[in-house]
């Protein structure tokens, strides 16, 4: 991600948005923005595995990001809605217990759906549990470390958080969304070496 192909993907993601927080907008207009920008980002970040997935180890251009990211980012939408759902239809039909433990299995199986869905763009072959457990066994023990991984980032997050602090609002929020969009990016061009 510290190339000059990503690098104005995840800054300007970034500071825009962090801009329209500073600045607030009309309310569907900022969160149109945002779900435009949210989209790019994920986008490249696909496009990022999908090439290190076939091999490929230069970065996509920054081009890549800005066609398609918001139908990509309406799918994503549906596949936390579906599994939601299926949870909460688990939660209030069989038990708190059995939705906890789904609950789980789908945190620890996420990866491998972003990996099937970008394979397929598919959302019913992206939420089969089957295709996701093929998934994990062929992978094996580096689907773990994965997991380990994006633990760790998620954790350092935080600690980036609090170092930062919140003394200066906008720089704050923009060095903390450039750095949650470039653990975005390392995240999805690991799971593209999956």
């Amino acid at each position: 991600p510290l190339n000059w192909e990503a690098l104005p993907v995840i800054i300007t993601v970034a500071v825009v948005t962090s801009l329209l927080s500073a600045f607030p907008l009309v309310w569907i207009f900022t969160l149109l923005v945002y779900l435009a920008l949210t989209g790019a980002l994920f986008k490249y970040a696909f496009r990022c595995l999908e090439r290190t997935a076939a091999g490929e180890m230069s970065a996509p251009s920054a081009g890549d990001a800005y066609t398609g990211g918001l139908s990509l980012l309406l799918k994503l939408i549906l596949i936390s809605i579906i599994a939601g759902g299926s949870l909460t239809l688990a939660a209030v039909f069989i038990g708190p217990t059995v939705a906890g433990i789904l609950g789980t299995l789908f945190v620890i199986s996420l990866p491998a759906v972003l990996i099937q869905f970008a394979q397929t763009e598919n959302v019913i072959d992206a939420l089969n549990p089957l295709n996701a457990l093929r998934l994990i066994t062929t992978i094996g023990l580096p689907y773990g470390l994965l997991i380990a991984f994006i633990m760790i980032m998620t954790g350092s997050v935080s600690v980036i958080n609090e170092l930062i602090g919140d003394r200066f609002s906008f720089l704050s929020m923009s060095l903390q969304s450039i750095i949650s969009n470039y653990y975005t990016i390392v995240v999805f061009h690991i799971m593209g070496y999956m």
